[in-house]
């Protein structure tokens, strides 16, 4: 029990940075979809990330997303993470964000839209930024791999990012066995590898930092 216990405080220096790395995610096919994610901290299952991603016929992009993780070790709350955050998008470019997340009882938010030729971050501080900026856009793999700095929707922050290309692999998703291209993130102090399948469809995220591992696979079944 001690060892488990001293696993998790080493958790607590990286799981609150990973997270904030993945809050953005989302698919992208179709006017509509809405995808349900289980989450699990190494293998202890510890929450959801639902996200709602719609798109306009006039090339606008909406985005939608919640997160719920509480961590738990002898039935006490060790760690809780709500994260709620909407995006909307103008073809390759963020439009507005507006992002609030409690990260276990500290306060966060992030707000800013487009403006001209530039991004104007409202909150956690007035900023200029790039006018055709990216937030971490998982659900477009072909704009995401291009980027080299994201928007950040928990900290505000822009990451540097550097992408490597890992190989193709065979993933079991919802019973089926796919082919998926992997690929290996390496924004602010995370390593992020995500699965794609041929199609350019997002299918699997996990985040590795330390020894501990925080996993997405797609549910079974889509929530209500």
């Amino acid at each position: 029990m001690k060892h488990e216990t001293a696993s998790f405080r080493g958790s607590r220096r990286w799981l609150p940075t990973a997270i904030a790395a993945i809050v953005a995610l989302g698919p992208a096919v179709g006017a509509e979809q809405v995808f349900d994610f289980d989450v699990n901290l190494d293998r202890r299952p510890i929450g959801t990330h639902r996200f709602t991603v719609s798109r306009q016929d006039d090339g606008t992009r909406s985005i939608r997303s919640i997160a719920t993780f509480d961590v738990r070790f002898l039935g006490i709350s060790a760690y809780r993470y709500r994260h709620q955050a909407t995006e909307s998008w103008q073809g390759e470019c963020l439009a507005t964000i507006e992002a609030t997340t409690d990260d276990n009882g500290r306060s966060l938010r992030v707000t800013g839209l487009q403006q001209e030729e530039r991004f104007v971050l409202e909150q956690p501080a007035p900023m200029a930024m790039p006018g055709c900026l990216s937030a971490y856009a998982y659900w477009d793999r072909d704009l995401l791999l291009r980027q080299r700095t994201l928007l950040n929707p928990q900290t505000g922050k822009l990451d540097t990012l550097r992408v490597e290309s890992v190989g193709r692999e065979t993933l079991q998703v919802k019973g089926q066995s796919i082919a998926a291209d992997r690929y290996r993130l390496h924004a602010a102090q995370n390593i992020i590898d995500l699965w794609y399948s041929l199609r350019g469809e997002w299918l699997r995220l996990e985040s590795t930092t330390g020894s501990r591992r925080l996993i997405y696979r797609l549910r079974e079944q889509q929530g209500p």
